[in-house]
């Protein structure tokens, strides 16, 4: 509980160190750009499951240009539709509820967050989903709503072994509680 209430109280100072570890072993433009001249040059010649894999990299990875990201989504979700892999489609509609977040086209985030959770087949895809649409939630000051879903994905983060996950999602409940002016029920909820 000292750890937990240590974390919420100094969440001004971990917060932004978990934004750089973030970005730092996330998204990389030097990884589109290689695997979008393979895409480009032997897209046809790559069979459907791989091209799947390929799609999410690029899909992900892509943010320099988010129209580029964007068709790269689509065309996986549609041949995940096409295949029947409701793994990849999950993956499809997760990154496009984050793109469409991140572009502040949020009732589009929440539809396809929602549609990526009616898909999830695991606990962390289920954390994920539900998380995604607390933080649409979160970005709206909407934080009754935002509250509810950050704690149903942390039912969920709390089965895995993901601790820095699972510290996020509490430092960012705690945050919904505090704007909510619950300073007190966010240090209960973090117990």
């Amino acid at each position: 509980m000292k750890l937990i209430r240590h974390l919420i109280i100094n969440s001004f100072l971990l917060v932004p160190f978990l934004a750089v570890s973030i970005i730092c072993i996330g998204q990389d433009q030097k990884i589109a750009d290689s695997l979008s001249k393979i895409y480009e040059t032997k897209g046809n010649e790559i069979p459907d499951t791989a091209k799947l894999e390929l799609l999410r990299q690029l899909s992900y990875n892509e943010n320099s240009d988010p129209g580029k990201a964007l068709k790269y989504n689509y065309e996986l979700i549609d041949l995940s539709r096409k295949l029947n892999n409701n793994t990849y489609l999950y993956y499809g509609y997760f990154q496009l509820g984050t793109r469409k977040r991140s572009s502040g086209d949020y009732p589009g985030a929440l539809k396809d967050y929602l549609e990526a959770g009616k898909l999830a087949m695991n606990d962390e895809a289920n954390a994920n989903a539900y998380i995604g649409m607390a933080d649409v939630y979160n970005d709206l000051h909407n934080y009754a709503d935002a509250k509810s879903y950050y704690e149903q994905g942390i039912k969920f983060l709390r089965k895995l072994d993901d601790s820095i996950a699972l510290a996020s999602a509490i430092l960012n409940l705690g945050e919904a509680f505090r704007h909510n002016g619950q300073n007190d029920s966010a240090m209960m909820r973090s117990e």
